[in-house]
């Protein structure tokens, strides 16, 4: 980026402005650095600005701006300036050129430095078109603030004695957090994915850095675990993200076999955003900073995710006296609920689990029958969605998706401290807390410390993890070693393990080298630590980094074993005709599961017999007496009625099992299943089913 630097004199000097480009920016470092440079006011006092993140912004994003200079220093921010605007010499010159209506900006307002002269503002920058008309003065100026143009940041700055600065060297620039453009559009061989909404940054990042030439390699939306696994489960997709196995509860039926292949590292964290007072420099002015390094043990978690913490005062006590950041929620209204997000989610899940373990008592419904019915009191259990919980919205505050979350945590992010709830809490993951620089809150760790989710605790977290079903792993619910965080976890790639098939039951060798060729590139280059940089997770340690590669050769390898693609499984029947005398099908009480006939009780001369036997030359019937053997498939429709011929139905109680009514009701039967296993002989599936798609990128 290009800095304005002042010396003493006020000479401008020029450094460098490196152009990053539009879209291999997602995947740089800057969006979780500062940087800074040193300045000179108006009456010469010193100052720096640093800016965080330095760049790349996108519509509604907080970013910070730290100014430090003298104490008795303030900071004023109250608009975005037209990139061309001159160098400002009074408050005319903003009111000319700045506006602070540019898409989703909210300003940054007035700031006091500390005891140590430091200012903070936090800002959210906005996108789109700007106009600014000024009457009084007979001009307007039309901009734009976008990845196609910078925009100005005025900052008024003002010692404690003299004259204030006006400052516009800080320069706003933005990217375009659509790949399409950027890839050249979508590759020929092109494989639809779906993912959780967590994985949205790092499937841009391996997007971006792999299409080179190609073209983007697949399409993905997002929205949560469930539905990934819903998509793959129906063959919407074969290519699904999640973190939790296939078949767990609200996660997909699991009964299409899968490949599991890891992919990187990430954690359930419980965030906090807010503000607390601290001391000013400035006479009269209040210096509100950001809540930080929050401690919170295994009573107070469970009691905040289910809903206890704003009943019980002993909790919210201890809670405060280790931390005396949150005295100023506390003395306000009391604890909020905690913001989530709706749907299965892995966050959830792996959070109610390692809760249901070490909660007690205390994970359960809260005690009032009002809210919860006869659910009142009892275990919460686990689960990975908080609408499935009887009135959640009694204990969190829910989110549909990850961009109402992050504007959410953005708006308060931003939100100037006199508002009404100062301290927010929100369960979420290691990634999207550090995308919006959120501060994870350290778990007691049941060795009576406590241990925050950093690179290191993650990094020994991940040998701790417990093997599940289908090569997924989940969080131990044991004390693990001081230092290792409790709630890491694995983000894999879900593919088919059995054969890519199209409706003919032809195989698919363009999508299954497509597939292969993806996660080839994302469990290998794709695992350099600067993919990661703006997404927030981690890459794979090496042994899990092996189990990923090994895993890709078992991709569409199996045979199916269920489906019209299955391989025919012969099925062989015994049929005897009856003695000469008595019509109808094999007698009762044989214990082959043949319908009794004959007699009093049977359906009469030729009933189920002549009807599985009509228009086929491999009918059952035989005369003379004599025992027949045959072989058919269950793909043929004479298969599949021969199956109904010798399906039990039993006689039931009353009018309803005479031998007429017993007729009427199993003819029809039998009649729909020669026609539903007519339609399936054909040897096509039915087609996938389409589900409409929150947030497709494609």
């Amino acid at each position: 980026m290009m800095t304005m630097v002042r010396n003493r004199e006020g000479t401008q000097v020029r450094r460098p402005r490196l152009l990053a480009l539009l879209l291999a920016s997602v995947v740089a470092a800057a969006g979780l650095v500062g940087i800074g440079a040193q300045r000179s006011g108006a009456a010469g006092f010193d100052y720096t600005i640093t800016v965080t993140p330095a760049g790349n912004l996108v519509d509604g994003q907080a970013f910070t701006v730290t100014v430090a200079g003298p104490p008795g220093m303030t900071v004023l921010n109250s608009g975005f300036c037209d990139p061309s605007m001159p160098q400002p010499t009074s408050d005319r010159d903003l009111t000319e050129w700045c506006t602070d209506t540019v898409g989703n900006a909210t300003t940054g307002g007035l700031a006091p430095a500390g005891p140590d002269g430091v200012a903070e503002l936090t800002i959210r920058a906005g996108t789109g078109a700007a106009t600014k008309t000024a009457p009084a003065l007979g001009t307007t100026h039309s901009w734009r603030c976008d990845a196609t143009s910078s925009c100005k940041l005025p900052l008024v700055i003002s010692p404690p004695n003299g004259d204030a600065t006006f400052d516009v060297s800080t320069m706003l620039t933005y990217r375009d957090d659509d790949p399409t453009a950027g890839c050249g559009g979508n590759a020929a061989d092109q494989v639809s994915s779906s993912a959780p909404d967590r994985l949205t940054e790092q499937w841009v990042a391996w997007t971006v850095a792999e299409c080179a030439g190609r073209g983007l390699s697949t399409s993905a939306s997002f929205e949560n675990d469930g539905r990934a696994l819903g998509e793959f489960e129906d063959g919407t997709v074969d290519l699904a993200y999640s973190a939790v196995a296939p078949g767990t509860a609200g996660f997909g039926a699991g009964t299409r076999s899968a490949v599991a292949t890891p992919v990187a590292v990430n954690a359930t964290v419980l965030a906090v955003a807010g503000f607390y007072p601290s001391a000013s420099s400035v006479p009269g002015t209040k210096l509100w900073k950001h809540v930080d390094d929050v401690k919170i043990s295994r009573d107070e978690l469970t009691a905040l995710l289910s809903g206890h913490l704003g009943l019980d005062e002993d909790l919210q006590g201890s809670l405060v006296a280790r931390n005396p950041q949150l005295q100023v929620q506390a003395g306000a209204i009391g604890f909020t609920a905690p913001s989530a997000l709706a749907g299965p989610q892995a966050t959830t899940w792996f959070g109610s689990r390692l809760l249901e373990a070490v909660g007690g008592a205390g994970w359960s419904y809260p005690n009032s029958a009002s809210k919860y019915g006869d659910k009142a009191g009892t275990p919460l259990g686990r689960f990975g969605d908080y609408n499935s919980i009887t009135n959640s919205l009694a204990m969190v505050n829910l989110s549909t998706g990850k961009p109402q979350f992050v504007g959410e945590i953005y708006r308060k992010l931003a939100e100037k401290p006199e508002a009404v709830s100062l301290v927010t809490f929100y369960l979420t993951d290691l990634a999207t807390a550090r995308q919006l620089r959120l501060a994870p809150v350290a778990i007691a760790d049941g060795h009576g410390g406590f241990v925050a989710p950093t690179e290191a605790s993650v990094a020994a977290a991940v040998p701790t993890l417990e093997a599940g079903p289908g090569g997924f792993s989940a969080p131990s619910t044991k004390d693990l070693a001081a230092g290792a965080y409790p709630l890491t976890f694995l983000e894999y790639a879900v593919t088919p393990a059995q054969k890519l098939l199209d409706g003919d039951c032809k195989e698919k060798p363009g999508e299954l080298a497509a597939i292969k060729r993806w996660l080839t590139y994302v469990t290998g280059d794709g695992q350099a630590p600067t993919q990661f940089a703006d997404s927030g997770m981690l890459p794979l340690p090496e042994a899990a980094r092996s189990q990923a590669v090994a895993s890709l050769a078992r991709i569409g390898t199996a045979e199916p074993t269920t489906g019209p693609c299955a391989p025919a499984v012969p099925v062989t029947t015994t049929t005897t005709t009856p003695p000469s005398g008595i019509t109808g099908g094999p007698e009762s009480g044989t214990g082959d599961g043949s319908l009794p006939v004959g007699g009093g009780s049977g359906l009469g001369g030729g009933g189920l017999a002549d009807l599985a036997s009509n228009g086929s030359s491999n009918s059952l019937g035989t005369a003379g007496g004599t025992t027949r053997r045959r072989t058919s498939t269950q793909n043929t429709v004479n298969g599949a009625q021969e199956a109904a011929f010798h399906s039990n139905i039993p006689t039931l109680p009353g009018p309803i099992g005479s031998p007429i009514l017993l007729g009427a009701v199993a003819l029809p039967f039998l009649v729909g299943l020669a026609s539903a296993t007519g339609w399936l002989s054909t040897g096509r599936s039915l087609p996938a089913r389409g589900r409409a798609r929150r947030r497709a990128i494609t």
